[in-house]
């Protein structure tokens, strides 16, 4: 049921895998990062090291941005900005790292890695 709160009913019973199975596996995939097995090259490691030496907001960006479904105006409205300091974002990120966004598989690559490795 969408909106319904995971967790236990009444608090009898844990929830069934189907109705969580999307967390448990990026619990998984959490556990396994916060053990040190992280991707220390890649277009998003990349970003976060750009981003600390810099002091940019580009995981942040792209993060919104790949929520949005790559509309600009909603991925400003998610961070503050207005959507042509996305675009302009999304064009200097693309001088940092190969983010290769038009390529569906890695844009979900890129969002499953932001999921997990959002544990900090």
């Amino acid at each position: 049921m969408p909106g319904a709160a995971r967790g236990p009913i009444n608090g009898c019973c844990a929830p069934a895998y189907d109705e969580s199975w999307d967390e448990i596996l990026l619990q998984r995939l959490r556990t396994a990062g916060l053990s040190g097995r992280v991707p220390t090259r890649g277009p998003i490691s990349e970003l976060r090291r750009h981003d600390r030496t810099n002091s940019t907001r580009y995981v942040a960006t792209l993060r919104a941005w790949l929520q949005a479904q790559g509309d600009p105006a909603e991925a400003g409205a998610q961070l503050g900005v207005h959507e042509n300091t996305v675009r302009n974002r999304l064009r200097k990120m693309a001088v940092v790292t190969d983010l290769g966004l038009d390529d569906p598989r890695r844009r979900l690559a890129m969002m499953i890695e932001l999921a997990v490795t959002d544990h900090a």
